[in-house]
């Protein structure tokens, strides 16, 4: 009797060892997809993405659900961006707007923001999350980036004049010029977008 009913528990450890395996499976089966979607641009990426994590700890399972909400274009989450930043983005004068919009939607620990992405470079194509529709939608890739790059400037300008004291007068000359030849003189907003695009499609390949 006792021999037996050491068999008969080792067999049901193994059962409820392979049913947490089979869960397992099927969560990794799940971030693989999410993954897949997000990289290919599908038309079902999520406004909520969820991350199951599992710890074993003998027989006893715990499980905790991470979810986080997308936020739509030009709703970001910018309690992150601090003056600091904003006075560094600066600095780099003509390679500011593509520093800034890093750090709004490609900081890593804000995954809220990270709103557009470019899944194919050889396509014309961008998937955007649209707060009218509150979900993905396929735009043109240079509208979208000419959309950032618009919305980066007006950021750095809106912000310019709370953190001037705190840069140098050189750099405040450099921008100074950077402002007023993005106003007119088309060639550089080219350029910037260019910079922009070639950003988020690094960011999407994370």
């Amino acid at each position: 009797n006792v021999k037996q009913k050491e068999v008969l528990s080792t067999f049901k450890n193994t059962q409820r060892e392979n049913e947490e395996l089979k869960k397992e499976r099927e969560s990794l089966k799940q971030e693989i997809e999410l993954l897949k979607q997000t990289k290919s641009g599908s038309e079902t990426e999520p406004k909520v993405i969820n991350n199951n994590t599992t710890n074993n700890n003998s027989h006893n399972k715990t499980q905790n659900n991470v979810t986080i909400q997308i936020n739509a274009v030009g709703y970001e989450n910018l309690d992150h961006i601090t003056d600091q930043i904003i006075v560094e983005s600066i600095g780099k004068v003509f390679n500011s707007i593509p520093t800034i919009l890093k750090h709004i939607n490609y900081d890593p620990e804000h995954p809220e923001n990270l709103n557009i992405l470019i899944p194919n470079k050889k396509e014309p194509y961008a998937r955007v999350f649209k707060k009218k529709s509150g979900k993905w939608e396929t735009v043109h890739r240079d509208e979208a980036i000419d959309d950032m790059v618009d919305r980066g400037y007006d950021f750095l300008d809106d912000n310019y004049p709370s953190v001037k004291d705190k840069i140098s007068e050189t750099n405040q000359k450099h921008f100074k010029r950077f402002q007023d030849n993005f106003g007119t003189d088309p060639n550089v907003k080219k350029i910037i977008k260019k910079d922009v695009d070639m950003m988020v499609m690094n960011a999407t390949r994370k």
